[in-house]
């Protein structure tokens, strides 16, 4: 879980556009990190219990970026929801993708293939299925 948070604390999104506007190249670069600050504490299993006299908060800082981007693109995701699928994070996953495709469709039908280039296999978990017959499973 340590290693977990401090991957993604290190994380940093790149992006770069080419464009050729009037046959002059332009190349946009930008990008942003999740995180200004954390502060988590950890206590191992084989470490005595912490005291309940003495309080340890866990604090997470959002990057401003990283905060703007996602409040400018906010999904109806319930509270409650998310609390009860906490200790299940591939259904936690798939309920994310499916509120947010639900919210994102437009007035159209929308057709996202299992196993296609871009389809559902792609689009959820963060690692690749060897076998695809695993991901229908």
């Amino acid at each position: 879980m340590v290693e977990g948070f401090q991957r993604v604390f290190a994380a940093t999104i790149f992006f770069v556009t080419e464009q050729q506007p009037d046959k002059t190249p332009v190349m946009d670069f930008s990008r942003f990190h999740f995180f200004d600050r954390m502060h988590l504490w950890f206590n191992n299993r084989d470490e005595a219990p912490v005291p309940a006299h003495e309080t340890f908060e866990n604090e997470i800082v959002l990057s401003e970026a990283f905060y703007r981007e996602i409040d400018e693109h906010r999904i109806p995701v319930e509270r409650e929801a998310i609390a009860a699928l906490a200790h299940a994070p591939g259904v936690l996953d798939s309920y994310m993708w499916l509120v947010w495709k639900s919210w994102t469709v437009k007035s159209r039908p929308a057709s996202v293939p299992l196993l296609a280039p871009n389809g559902l296999s792609e689009q959820l978990g963060s690692a690749e299925y060897l076998q695809p017959r695993l991901f229908r499973f």
